[in-house]
C-alpha cells in the first residue's frame, strides 16, 4: 500500500472512532437527564432512588470512553449542540409562559367585567325588591 492509501484508512477509522464517540456521548447525556424522570415522579420511593443513581453512575461510565474515541473536539461539539438546545427550549418555554401570561390577564378581566356587571344587576334587583316592600 502506498503511504496515500495508508493515510486515508488512518482518516477512516478516525472518522469512526469519531462518530462512535459523539454517540456514547450523546447516549450518556440523554440516559443521565432521563434518569432524573423518576426521582422527580417518586420522590419518597428509595427503590427507584438508588436505580437512578446507579444509571447516572452508568451514564458517567459511559460518557468517559465516548469522550475519549471522539477527543475534545467532539466533546465540545456535542456540548455546544446540547447548550444551545437547552437555551432553545428556555426561550420557546418563555415565550410561550408570557404569552399564556397575558392571555389568562385578558381572561381574568373578561371575567371579572363579567362577574361586576352581574354583581350589578344582583344589586339593582334587590334594591328593586326591597323598594316594592317598603310600598
Amino acid at each position: 500500500m502506498t503511504e496515500q492509501q495508508l493515510t486515508l484508512i488512518d482518516i477512516q477509522q478516525q472518522k469512526k472512532k469519531f462518530v462512535v464517540g459523539i454517540v456514547l456521548i450523546v447516549l450518556s447525556l440523554l440516559i443521565g437527564k432521563l434518569a432524573l424522570v423518576p426521582l422527580i415522579l417518586f420522590p419518597t420511593d428509595e427503590q427507584w432512588r438508588n436505580s437512578m443513581v446507579a444509571v447516572y453512575i452508568f451514564s458517567w461510565a459511559i460518557l468517559i470512553p465516548g469522550i475519549y474515541f471522539a477527543g475534545i473536539e467532539g466533546y465540545k461539539l456535542v456540548h455546544h449542540k446540547y447548550r444551545e438546545y437547552h437555551q432553545k427550549t428556555i426561550s420557546h418555554m418563555k415565550h410561550h409562559g408570557g404569552r399564556m401570561a397575558a392571555k389568562t390577564r385578558v381572561l381574568t378581566s373578561q371575567a371579572r367585567s363579567r362577574l361586576d356587571s352581574k354583581l350589578e344587576n344582583a344589586r339593582s334587583q334587590l334594591e328593586k325588591m326591597r323598594i316594592k316592600k317598603r310600598i
